[in-house]
């Protein structure tokens, strides 16, 4: 699946849709062959989309010639997504470690007596940063290596601005310590799986009629 125009250039504006190419099987059936299952299965989901589909071969011939559609959307550095299996994937193990720290700082805050805040701070902050890095890599949305989860966070902005403004209102936000508090792990964590869950159930939802 191809993203070209405007959004593939980073020129999008606020009226601007997505434009997609779906490239199948040369004997995908005449159904797949069509725009329609797409539509279908974005129904419902506030996207706006113009969707176009080929077959490999199809795209294949063309991709050399500079006028031609495969052309464009190869010169112009639009992307492929990898299929949705492996992107859930990816964002599920970071979600798991995620849950592994957040573990790991609710254990270490319920002995209080054992005064080991800098412990909880530390994996308060990764459970953080690998939530919100779950997010990215569900949308294959690279990252910087960094533990900066201000960063981290206006990154996953860029896509949706929701789970972040939430995260942030749940946890008044961003601390002055990036990461460090409970009520933002425990918003990132949770905003990440919900997304992730979200984007499982619209697959399985459409794994009959997809493309």
């Amino acid at each position: 699946m191809y993203l070209f125009g405007s959004r593939a250039r980073g020129e999008a504006g606020p009226d601007s849709d997505y434009d997609l190419l779906l490239v199948v099987p040369d004997d995908a059936s005449p159904e797949r062959q069509r725009s329609r299952l797409a539509y279908e299965v974005l129904h419902g989901t506030g996207v706006a989309a113009d969707v176009l589909v080929c077959t490999r071969t199809w795209f294949d011939r063309r991709e050399g010639l500079k006028a031609s559609l495969p052309g464009t959307i190869l010169r112009e550095g639009a992307y492929s997504m990898p299929p949705d299996d492996v992107r859930l994937e990816d964002a599920r193990a970071w979600l798991a470690k995620a849950k592994l720290d957040l573990r790991a700082a609710d254990l270490e805050l319920g002995t209080p007596e054992a005064g080991l805040w800098g412990d909880v701070a530390f994996h308060a902050q990764q459970a953080a940063e690998k939530a919100l890095k779950a997010f990215l890599a569900l949308h294959d949305e690279p990252f910087r290596k960094t533990h900066s989860i201000e960063q981290i966070g206006r990154a996953c902005t860029v896509i949706d601005p929701r789970p972040v403004r939430q995260a942030r209102r749940e946890a008044g936000g961003w601390p002055a310590r990036s990461g460090r508090s409970p009520a933002l792990v425990r918003a990132a964590a949770t905003r990440a799986a919900k997304s992730i869950g979200g984007a499982n159930s619209t697959r399985k939802r459409g794994e009959s009629s997809s493309l």
